[in-house]
């Protein structure tokens, strides 16, 4: 007979646990889906801004042709913003001016940074995604 009372007061646990674990779940797989969409999007940015310092290094100075070739690498982006630095110069790793002699060797440098804005499933989630490279052009 005690054994009949234990089983009944121990019947609807399982349920109970269930109901207050799903909920917690079912967040964290979100998050998880949030945040793998996230790491794909920057991949695919990393790989379009690829594209535009590859440009970079035919047409340093041509930000026009390097955002169209970093647009061009992300056709699926509608609100794509494209950074390209100007190039830079640098002397024994310290910045310098690129009409200055160095012993060492000038290395000149550009950087292209790509951002597009992200919708995140949770409040949590990121709302920009971007990438840069950096690419020496000597």
């Amino acid at each position: 007979m005690k054994r009949l009372a234990r089983i009944r007061r121990r019947a609807g646990t399982a349920s109970i646990e269930l109901a207050l674990l799903v909920p917690v779940l079912a967040a964290v797989l979100v998050g998880m889906f949030d945040w793998g969409m996230a790491i794909d999007q920057r991949l695919r940015l990393q790989s379009a801004a690829r594209a535009g310092a590859q440009q970079a290094l035919r047409t340093p100075g041509d930000r026009t042709a390097i955002a169209a070739a970093v647009l061009a690498a992300a056709p699926d982006f509608a609100a794509l913003s494209v950074t390209p630095s100007p190039v830079w110069c640098e002397c024994a790793k310290a910045a310098t001016s690129c009409s200055t002699d160095c012993d060492g060797g000038l290395s000149r440098y550009v950087r292209v940074t790509v951002s597009h804005p992200f919708s995140p499933l949770t409040p949590a989630g990121p709302t920009s995604v971007s990438a840069n490279v950096t690419l020496r052009l000597d």
